[in-house]
């Protein structure tokens, strides 16, 4: 199979060219990989057969406004003036001032807002967009904004898929080692932040997961047959906004909940 030549300029003093390879094809993120874990026959949906729904309203004001201020953070890196989008955002308003301070304290190096990394193995690419990466000359940090209205705990953000494919990403595309990468959650509603770092050993453990999630992955895309269903009474199906869909064809009638117009 041909595979497709990504380079990326790395700031390490000297300006490495590092060069990674992905193939082309199926390419995930962090949030495809959740998907898996959560229901295979849910991946087939989204990712396959290109099955979308629409979240709730509340859920859809709290992205909007997420996507606003990550796209505040941004511009102002690249030296907008991003008054005018603050006028008549309270929220955003308070978020971008606690971000303001929180900015004094961000190391030295290149700095890399909305950055995006691919990296390919068994025959599956894996995609990361870095809200901020930091290329220093002995470290990189990569940044997270969160506007979750409570910050993650710090167990859940260390086994969570966003943190170990980042930093995993990060390592298998630039010269900087394992210790020397870390990654910073900053939550914007309370102005604090989390910063795990990474080493070896963590490394191998996400590269062992990974490729055995990859390798069930091509050979799935290979066989072209429907990925298993969870049983229907788990709590994972029954929340899901594919309940219906998946389960249609079982030849008995469903209970359909009653909408209020």
């Amino acid at each position: 199979m041909l595979l497709l030549q990504v380079k990326y300029d790395l700031y390490l003093g000297l300006g490495i060219m590092q060069e990674v390879k992905i193939l082309p094809g199926l390419t995930i993120s962090q949030g495809g990989l959740q998907v898996w874990d959560a229901c295979r026959r849910k991946f087939q949906y989204i990712y396959l057969e290109d099955c979308q729904s629409l979240p709730a309203i509340a859920a859809a004001k709290g992205l909007e406004l997420g996507s606003q201020f990550h796209l505040l953070v941004q511009q102002s890196f690249l030296g907008q003036d991003i008054r005018p989008w603050l006028a008549g955002q309270p929220k955003l308003q308070r978020w971008y001032q606690a971000f303001e301070l929180f900015r004094q304290q961000l190391p030295s190096g290149e700095y890399l807002p909305e950055h995006r990394r691919c990296w390919g193995d068994q025959g599956v690419g894996v995609n990361v967009i870095y809200d901020l990466l930091v290329l220093g000359r002995d470290q990189a940090v990569i940044f997270d904004w969160k506007t979750h209205q409570h910050p993650i705990r710090m167990g859940q953000l260390r086994q969570q898929w966003q943190t170990r494919l980042y930093l995993y990403v990060l390592a298998k595309t630039s010269a900087y080692a394992c210790k020397d990468l870390s990654m910073v959650y900053w939550f914007a509603n309370r102005a604090e932040q989390v910063r795990i770092g990474y080493s070896d050993a963590l490394h191998a453990e996400i590269e062992e997961d990974l490729s055995d999630r990859l390798q069930e992955i091509r050979l799935g895309l290979e066989t072209k047959q429907d990925w298993p269903r969870l049983a229907r009474t788990s709590e994972v199906c029954g929340q899901c906004q594919f309940y219906y869909r998946c389960w249609s064809d079982v030849g008995q009638e469903l209970d359909y909940p009653e909408i209020e117009v």
